[in-house]
């Protein structure tokens, strides 16, 4: 059984990405988005290795998803490295430490909200502004991983003063 606070925010995940949770039970919760299933098993795993890793990418063939989330206590190096290389099995396995995920980070009050912009409205700024001359949000960064941004991806950050910024993924 997963800690119910984990439980929570990845119920929020689901939702601020756009994701509308369709199944629910004590192992998962599986959730669609424009045809896309997503299914974020609850159960934290103490420790992520080799034989978690093919367990769970087993459970997402049975169940016909490409895209998963899976929380760890502990992650060997070995795994890390197959988490990056996932597109071969043309699959993606979002893995997150237990400890970032006990509370929500967006309902923070000095995380201001950030939309990804539309591909349309992405083209536009990187024609005005040089796709080059963007700040840039890594990949890696906590927001950028709890709302799935992706390499490439334009994002609209509003401060509280109303000041809008933009951000390019690398």
């Amino acid at each position: 059984m997963a800690d119910s606070q984990i439980k929570k925010t990845l119920e929020e995940l689901l939702e601020q990405r756009g994701y509308e949770i369709t199944e629910e039970n004590e192992e998962s919760i599986t959730a669609t988005k424009n045809g896309e299933k997503i299914c974020a098993f609850l159960e934290t795993v103490p420790k992520f290795n080799m034989k978690t890793f093919q367990a769970y990418v087993g459970r997402l063939n049975e169940l016909e998803i490409s895209h998963g989330i899976v929380v760890y206590e502990g992650i060997t190096s070995a795994v890390k490295k197959l988490l990056v290389n996932t597109a071969e099995l043309n699959m993606t396995i979002e893995s997150f430490d237990a400890s970032t995920l006990r509370y929500n980070l967006t309902f923070h009050r000095l995380v201001p909200p950030h939309t990804k912009v539309s591909d349309e409205e992405a083209t536009v700024l990187k024609q005005k502004y040089g796709a080059t001359n963007f700040p840039i949000l890594k990949s890696s960064d906590a927001v950028a991983r709890f709302y799935g941004f992706k390499k490439g991806d334009v994002i609209k950050i509003i401060r509280k003063t109303g000041f809008v910024a933009y951000r390019i993924v690398r």
